[in-house]
């Protein structure tokens, strides 16, 4: 069994981040739950984080293609990235803002390059049937299966470019992340009333 964790596939899931934002977005559906789920959920933090991370698990595994990984690299890459979403929570609305849009530009960039790998497929589906050509006129043949060659070339260098920068977008939102929760954390530890534990952990609820 390998228990070796691959943090560098951990930028291809921050599509899942994204996908988690979303889901506990929708928090108002908690009214569905059972009374005494509801009061768990309501006043224990540890129980909240617990659900937390099951949930970062299923967004991981709904967002992203995860063939050929272990449940164990899943686990762990979903614990990886609720840290990084508990950072994110522990900064201002400002640099919030910001890793949210760096979220949303990383999430629509994912889906371009799942429409240009289709249309990769369909070329190649293309090419394939026109392998076999007929011999009326050989250079109109070379012409159109030199054509699909430089739109696949063109495609996959375009696919190749944005895979490239995607790990830079989630390196700018850890940046950000422990930027502003270093910032909140200065902020907050000048007040007297600071609780170490209720800004790690969280509160059950938030003052308006």
């Amino acid at each position: 069994m390998n228990l070796k964790l691959d943090f560098n596939k951990l930028p291809k899931y921050t599509t899942g981040l994204f996908l988690f934002y979303f889901l506990i977005s929708s928090n108002f559906l908690g009214e569905l739950y059972n009374c005494s789920l509801q009061k768990i959920l309501n006043t224990n933090m540890l129980a909240k984080h617990f659900l937390g991370v099951f949930t970062m698990y299923t967004a991981v595994v709904l967002a992203n293609d995860t063939t050929g990984q272990t449940q164990y690299n899943l686990i762990g890459l979903s614990l990886c990235l609720y840290l990084l979403f508990l950072l994110t929570t522990r900064c201002n609305i400002y640099f919030l803002f910001i890793i949210l849009f760096l979220l949303l530009v990383n999430f629509v960039l994912d889906k371009y390059i799942e429409d240009l790998e289709k249309r990769i497929a369909k070329f190649e589906n293309e090419s394939n049937k026109d392998g076999v050509t007929d011999s009326i006129n050989p250079a109109l043949n070379f012409i159109r299966i030199n054509s699909q060659d430089v739109s696949l070339l063109k495609l996959n260098e375009r696919v190749s470019r944005i895979k490239q920068i995607q790990p830079y977008l989630f390196y700018g939102i850890l940046i950000v992340a422990i930027t502003g929760s270093l910032f909140l954390l200065k902020t907050k530890a000048s007040n007297n009333e600071f609780n170490s534990y209720d800004f790690f952990v969280g509160k059950a609820t938030c003052p308006i």
